[in-house]
């Protein structure tokens, strides 16, 4: 492709990708955010109502680099490069999604309309009924956890995680449902509600739940089989590795309550799980030389990081993508260590740019 055909209904974008060098708009150096590609889109279209078409018609694309080009998708929108990659490796198995809380905003009450608490701060406030703790317990929800559980019993957790994710009605996350309609083979869910669940009614898959401080068995999970109706208990050798698989590393309500919340519990569940007794054999299979894309999930606590890192072990290399705006530099250093590669851009852009990525995600 030796020129570039301008962004206008007078000039529709052809089906062909465009690849756009930042010297044709005289910038020198390239966008450090995505919100800037939109800037240099609307610059584009600006200066192609100004009718000067025929000085971009004209402009060769020599010299592309990487980091000096902008993908417009077929539509004329502005797609991040690596949300390229991303979306071939979800065709066709090969990047496994890892959700955090961030995946659930704009998730509300049904009946009240307030939002779903899935982060720490927001869990730590549900728990204690609205209002904030000690600062040293506010730091991190399995700290506050812990402290509920010294307190009240470990039965008081539960109950405030069965009340807020298996016994109140939440409104439907459109990440979720995307997720669902595309056939992955295999995901990761971070966070301790029943969205993905509910989205794979009627589809039969493996569930595989965190678990810890069960003294009677050498695993610390629990395996599911859905039929399409119901679950039911299962050992290992008995998996239909044919199907989906659901990984809940935190816990589920559903279809029984197995949390990992306190303090008492990450030590124990990853603490197993660096010993390899936290993930099933065949995972461990299935994991190996695959890339994982981080969703809403931020990298600045310890439990989080230490979680994911022994997640993905076995990843390729480079291991991956993760979805951070504005990263900080702990992110991007914690990152950079697992050859995660940072896409600065949010769950909003990213599905956006999914359905403008050949209208749709098909398996192979």
């Amino acid at each position: 492709m030796s020129h570039l055909t301008p962004v206008t209904d007078a000039y529709p974008v052809s089906e062909e990708r465009l690849y756009i060098h930042w010297s044709f708009l005289k910038r020198p150096n390239p966008p450090s955010v995505l919100s800037d590609k939109f800037t240099v889109l609307s610059r584009l279209r600006l200066c192609t109502q100004r009718r000067k078409a025929r000085q971009y018609n004209e402009c060769r694309l020599a010299r592309l680099l990487l980091d000096n080009t902008l993908l417009l998708s077929t539509r004329g929108y502005p797609m991040n490069f690596a949300f390229e990659n991303i979306f071939t490796g979800l065709s066709d198995g090969s990047v496994i999604p890892y959700l955090g809380p961030g995946t659930l905003d704009g998730v509300i009450n049904q009946d009240t309309g307030k939002a779903i608490p899935a982060d720490s701060d927001s869990l730590i406030l549900a728990m204690n009924n609205g209002l904030p703790m000690a600062p040293k317990l506010m730091f991190e929800f399995s700290r506050a956890a812990m402290n509920i559980e010294l307190k009240k019993g470990r039965s008081s957790v539960n109950r405030f995680l069965d009340t807020t994710y298996r016994d109140t009605k939440w409104s439907t996350s459109a990440l979720h449902r995307w997720l669902a309609e595309q056939n992955l083979p295999y995901i990761i869910d971070a966070n301790r509600d029943t969205q993905l669940q509910q989205q794979y009614t009627g589809i039969p898959h493996n569930l595989i739940v965190g678990t810890a401080r069960i003294s009677s068995k050498a695993y610390r999970f629990r395996l599911f089989y859905y039929d399409g109706s119901h679950y039911s208990a299962i050992e290992q050798e008995a998996v239909n590795t044919s199907l989906p698989v659901l990984f809940k590393p935190l816990g589920t309500p559903l279809p029984e309550s197995n949390y990992i919340a306190s303090d008492a519990d990450f030590v124990d569940y990853i603490t197993e799980l660096m010993g390899g007794f936290a993930i099933p054999s065949f995972v461990k299979r299935m994991r190996q030389n695959k890339r994982y894309l981080l969703l809403g999930l931020r990298m600045n606590r310890d439990t989080d990081r230490m979680v994911f890192s022994d997640m993905i072990f076995g990843a390729d290399k480079p291991a991956g993508w993760a979805l951070i705006p504005h990263p900080t530099d702990k992110e991007k250093r914690f990152l950079a260590r697992q050859n995660i590669e940072i896409v600065n851009a949010d769950l909003g852009e990213f599905l956006a740019a999914a359905k403008e990525w050949k209208g749709c995600l098909e398996l192979v």
